[in-house]
């Protein structure tokens, strides 16, 4: 049998590096990926083509985000593409457009009233664990940009908007 390094828990960062696979940043870029899949699954439920469309952009800021994750702070230079103050501007004003078009309930909801709702509410959890742990790095230095955090506490929001948009 040949064993390779990944088979010994360990896995290569972009541009260079190796980590553990058990490591705090590898767990959050995991949840990353459930989240992509979560997204992807209710994207294929939905069928209104404006939250099909922000499902899909949301995919791909995630990639943006697994990529910073997945990179040493000395190679962060060598990023096509980071979080920015830009994306968290537009994230927020979608926030404030779905603020005004949905009235939300005045006490916890309980998700399943339909399955692309319920899925988005699983995607948002899924976003909150993986906040959780972004947050554990940005405390530990191993993160340092402030709009991925930001960013990252206001997704979780947006999803739970677009859960209530689908309700039927």
């Amino acid at each position: 049998m040949i064993i390779k390094k990944s088979d010994k828990g360990i896995t290569s960062l972009c541009f260079g590096g190796q980590i553990s696979k058990g490591s705090l940043r590898m767990d959050a870029v995991g949840d990353l990926d459930e989240l992509m899949g979560a997204l992807g699954v209710a994207r294929a439920l939905i069928k209104e083509k404006f939250l099909k469309d922000e499902l899909l952009e949301i995919q791909k800021m995630l990639i943006v985000v697994s990529a910073e994750l997945a990179t040493l702070k000395k190679n962060l230079s060598q990023i096509k593409g980071r979080i920015s103050e830009k994306d968290l501007e537009l994230l927020d004003k979608k926030i404030s457009f779905l603020n005004k078009k949905v009235s939300l309930p005045k006490c916890f909801i309980i998700p399943g009233e339909s399955l692309a709702s319920a899925q988005l509410n699983l995607a948002r959890a899924i976003a909150r664990r993986s906040e959780r742990k972004i947050v554990r790095l940005f405390e530990e230095k191993q993160l340092l940009n402030r709009c991925l955090l930001a960013w990252m506490n206001r997704l979780s929001q947006y999803l739970f908007l677009l859960s209530q948009c689908n309700q039927h």
